[in-house]
């Protein structure tokens, strides 16, 4: 998505929306901090260089990333939610807070190193959270030996016990995120499953039209915005109820099902084959114009025609198809192109059956 996709008439888009929400909710971490980090300065708990530190990087970073997101650059990653920049900030403020406070001060700032992790968990793997972890303990204890350099630590067994137990501390929550983890996506799995499972005909497996009427009104705009060739092809099997009739339901079944496999031998992958109800489906052909998708048309219609289907037990079955076939114009919507493919699919039935007919030559 491009910046200028962020924005709609109405405003933001909504998961750019919950995205500058989230990022709210992450900036109250500084929100807090700075009047503490000031209050902790003039008490004589905070060091004024800290101090002044953590104030730049908590307004020029939440300023980076209040930019990123209004402007809609964010979207350029591939993480638009910036989850890491995000950490990794929340992170180094910490620890410039943290070597900033004093020694009776230090080990409750120091907890704000787990809240990252909380953060994180909703959209890291755990790999990335593990390595974030190392590098919050690593900081920390790189930060207690530039105090120990510089002034000196008051009680050097104390603090290394607490870096000890914040690093088991951070152990733990990297495993309970990592379960988190796991939970979602398991449920991300579960709901392409189920989407899938929806957007399918359960007796082709081809895509039904819940999935046309979701997925192809954008792909028709994108082609008529670019000029692009696009077209739409009605099929339907000709006298289909003398199957079902004489031979039974079964036997219609297997009949669509072979059917919409032998169409699916002839298209590429960015074709899409649709069941469009009973014993019609719908082709729909992008970077193809009226010439060759009549040309593909034709070849089906002669496979289908020259190729019995042999249901078990019973002898082969004659079957053909009447084909509609029809071009996207520039002002036409999905209704539109498929009502023009659809009305030469009936012209073909009425001049015999077992031929294609092109949309506009029905006459």
């Amino acid at each position: 998505m491009s910046a200028d996709q962020t924005t709609s008439n109405s405003g933001y888009l909504p998961r750019q929306q919950l995205r500058i929400r989230r990022w709210l909710m992450a900036s109250s971490f500084y929100i807090v901090g700075v009047p503490f980090v000031w209050y902790g300065w003039k008490q004589g708990q905070m060091a004024p260089l800290a101090s002044l530190l953590f104030v730049l990087l908590a307004v020029l970073g939440n300023g980076l990333l209040y930019w990123l997101f209004r402007s809609g650059r964010n979207n350029r990653y591939a993480d638009p939610s910036l989850t890491t920049p995000q950490m990794l900030l929340a992170i180094v403020s910490t620890l410039i807070f943290t070597g900033g406070a004093s020694a009776t001060l230090r080990p409750t700032v120091s907890l704000g190193l787990l809240a990252p992790l909380i953060f994180g968990c909703f959209q890291l793997q755990q790999r990335q959270l593990i390595r974030l972890a190392l590098f919050a303990i690593g900081g920390y204890g790189l930060m207690l030996l530039t105090v120990e350099i510089s002034s000196g630590l008051h009680q050097p067994v104390v603090e290394l016990v607490h870096w000890a137990g914040l690093s088991l501390m951070q152990g733990a929550f990297v495993a309970i995120c990592g379960e988190i983890t796991r939970m979602r996506d398991r449920q991300r799995q579960l709901a392409a499953q189920l989407q899938e499972s929806a957007d399918r005909d359960p007796l082709t497996g081809l895509y039904n039209r819940r999935w046309l009427a979701r997925q192809v009104p954008p792909m028709l705009q994108l082609a008529q915005r670019h000029q692009r060739p696009y077209c739409a092809c009605m099929l339907d099997i000709d006298h289909f109820k003398l199957i079902n009739d004489q031979h039974g339901h079964l036997t219609g079944d297997s009949a669509l099902q072979w059917v919409s496999a032998q169409i699916g031998n002839h298209l590429r992958k960015t074709d899409a084959l649709i069941r469009a109800g009973g014993e019609e489906f719908l082709l729909l052909l992008p970077e193809t114009d009226l010439h060759g998708a009549h040309e593909l048309a034709e070849r089906i219609c002669q496979h289908l025609g020259s190729h019995p289907f042999a249901p078990a037990h019973q002898a082969p079955l004659a079957i053909t198809v009447s084909i509609g076939v029809a071009a996207l114009h520039p002002a036409d919507t999905l209704d539109h192109l498929i009502a023009r493919a659809d009305n030469a699919m009936y012209a073909a039935k009425q001049q015999g059956r077992n031929r294609v007919v092109l949309a506009g030559s029905q006459a």
